[in-house]
C-alpha cells in the first residue's frame, strides 16, 4: 500500500490509485446496481461487461500492456490474477533502492492510470484504444518521474538492460561522503 503514496507520483496518479482501491471508481459494473442498460468494455473486442478488474487487468488492451511491462521487468503476469493481486505482485518486487526498483513499485500506479485515461477518452472522445499507445503514455509519464528519484544502490546488469528496454537513462547514485569522527 505505501507504493499508492509513493511520494515522486503525482497526486493524480495517488488519488486514482487510492479511489481504486476503495472501489469507487465509476465502470459500468458500478453504475448498473442502481440503473439497468447494457454495458461494454471498451478496451476490447469481447464485449464483455466493464468491471475494474476487466478493465485494468483482463481487456485485450490492458493485457497487452502488463505483459509488455513485466518483460521489461522480469515480473509475471498471471492471468487470473484480480487486480489487487496483480500491483500487490508488482510491490512485491520493487524496493526503495535501487532505480529499477522504484520503476517496478510505480509501474502498477502509473499502468492503472493511463489505461483508465485512454478508457475514458475511448468512451467519451471516440478516441481508438491501442496498447502501443498506452506503453508510450506510461514511458513518457516514467521518464519525466526520473528527475525526482533518489537511489541509493548502482544498476546491475539486468537492470539495465530492462531501462534500457523501456528507454529510461540510467539515474546516477548519490553517495553520502563518509565522515571520520575522532
Amino acid at each position: 500500500m505505501k507504493w499508492l503514496w509513493f511520494k515522486v507520483l503525482p497526486k493524480k496518479v495517488q488519488v486514482f490509485n487510492w479511489k481504486v482501491w476503495k472501489g469507487v471508481v465509476t465502470v459500468d459494473s458500478l453504475i448498473q446496481t442502481s440503473i439497468s442498460f447494457v454495458s461494454k468494455c471498451s478496451c476490447c473486442s469481447r464485449g464483455c461487461i466493464e468491471d475494474l478488474d476487466h478493465l485494468l487487468v483482463h481487456s485485450d488492451t490492458a493485457t497487452h500492456v502488463w505483459e509488455y511491462f513485466g518483460r521489461a521487468c522480469g515480473v509475471r503476469c498471471i492471468s487470473n490474477q484480480n487486480l489487487f493481486a496483480r500491483q500487490g505482485m508488482w510491490f512485491s518486487k520493487a524496493s526503495h533502492r535501487s532505480q529499477m526498483g522504484i520503476i517496478t513499485g510505480m509501474f502498477p500506479s502509473i499502468i492503472s492510470r493511463e489505461v483508465w485515461k485512454v478508457r475514458c477518452a475511448a468512451r467519451f472522445d471516440k478516441y481508438q484504444m491501442v496498447a502501443e499507445n498506452i506503453i508510450h503514455r506510461v514511458v513518457g509519464s516514467l521518464q519525466s518521474l526520473m528527475p525526482k528519484l533518489k537511489c541509493s544502490k548502482q544498476c546491475d546488469f539486468s537492470d539495465s538492460l530492462s531501462l534500457q528496454i523501456l528507454r529510461i537513462a540510467k539515474k546516477a547514485v548519490r553517495y553520502k561522503p563518509i565522515k571520520v569522527v575522532r
